[in-house]
C-alpha cells in the first residue's frame, strides 16, 4: 500500500477521522512555537524537547530502522505505548493531538 492509498483510506473517515501524536503537556508550548517535529529535526533545530514519550530502547529502535526521521503517530488516543510512559513516568501529563489525515 502507498501512502497516498492510505490517506485515502484515513480521509474517507470509515474508521477514522483523525490520527494522533501523543506528547507530555510540557511539550505543548514548543510545538505551538515550532510544530510537531521528529527526533531528528528536533536535534538538527536545536529545539530542546522537554519529554520523549519512547524511551531508550525505541528511539534506538527508530535509528536501526531509519525512522528517527519521523514524527511517531497512533490510530486512537488510548494507545498502549502512551499508558506505558505515563505508567512508567516518562510522560505525565499526556496530551493527545489530533492531525488531518491530509497533512
Amino acid at each position: 500500500m502507498t501512502i497516498d492509498e492510505f490517506k485515502k483510506i484515513l480521509v474517507k473517515g470509515h474508521v477514522y477521522t483523525s490520527i494522533y501524536h501523543f506528547t507530555d503537556g510540557s511539550n505543548l508550548e514548543s510545538i505551538a512555537e515550532h510544530g510537531i517535529l521528529s527526533k531528528k529535526q528536533a536535534a538538527k533545530s536545536g529545539v530542546k524537547v522537554s519529554v520523549f514519550g519512547g524511551n531508550e530502547w525505541s528511539h534506538d529502535a527508530d535509528v536501526h530502522k531509519g525512522l528517527e526521521g519521523y514524527v511517531n503517530l497512533c490510530f486512537t488516543m488510548s494507545h498502549p505505548m502512551c499508558h506505558i510512559a505515563h505508567i512508567e513516568g516518562r510522560i505525565s501529563n499526556p496530551q493527545y493531538l489530533p492531525i488531518d489525515p491530509n497533512i
